[in-house]
């Protein structure tokens, strides 16, 4: 058991995921800079109920994810941009404090380790095509084509991919699941809706590049 400051947010954060973050609420600068002297993660706590800015008590999950601070700039508008990782989940056993901001006792969460090889590969396969799609689609190369080579790392990769779309209920479930195998069987509409749609856009990419070929010609 620790203390963690805790930042709620309206979105999820996962293990291994990078998360950009635009820090302008004194309390939440007073955060970053506490955490900063301290050497220390804090806490990203999905918001059930209330609002990002401005509200002292909202309603909060009590499963998170502690998040490292990798980068940290200020903008002319004394606005702290930040770039945060990721690193386990937690659960809040008990808030200790709300002013300036929320802090909690809490607990490290394991994984509960568990393998369907079948399963594994066939996801591992479809996130491999994913990357290369969407390298087509984008027409760049992603920095970060490593393939997890666990189930639960695989998984919490693939929701990673979808938290700006998909429904966030569902996402923190995902979040809360701590067997592997049932986490990344959990993403599979996931994985198939991120498939699909950078392979539909990977088409398209091409279909322009070769109209444009033949325009050239």
């Amino acid at each position: 058991m620790t203390t963690l400051r805790l930042f709620p947010l309206g979105t999820i954060l996962f293990p291994n995921m990078i998360l950009p973050l635009q820090v302008f609420e004194e309390r939440y600068k007073m955060l970053i800079a506490n955490c900063i002297e301290d050497n220390t993660p804090f806490g990203v706590v999905s918001i059930k109920s209330g609002n990002e800015v401005d509200d002292p008590d909202p309603e909060i999950y009590m499963i998170g994810t502690t998040a490292k601070i990798n980068k940290k700039i200020f903008d002319n508008n004394g606005i702290i941009l930040l770039e945060t990782l990721g690193i386990q989940r937690f659960q809040i056993l008990e808030i200790i404090d709300n002013k300036p901001y929320l802090t909690a006792k809490v607990k490290a969460l394991d994984e509960i380790e568990s393998s369907n090889i079948g399963l594994f590969n066939e996801m591992q396969s479809s996130f491999e095509k994913f990357l290369k799609n969407s390298e087509i689609a984008s027409g760049s190369y992603s920095f970060n084509r490593t393939i997890p080579e666990k189930s639960g790392e695989l998984a919490d990769r693939i929701a990673a991919k979808s938290v700006a779309f998909w429904d966030k209920k569902k996402l923190q479930l995902i979040l809360e699941n701590l067997d592997e195998e049932n986490r990344l069987e959990n993403v599979k509409p996931i994985m198939n809706a991120l498939f699909q749609f950078a392979e539909s856009e990977a088409k398209e990419k091409i279909r322009k590049l070769k109209a444009e070929s033949i325009h050239l010609n």
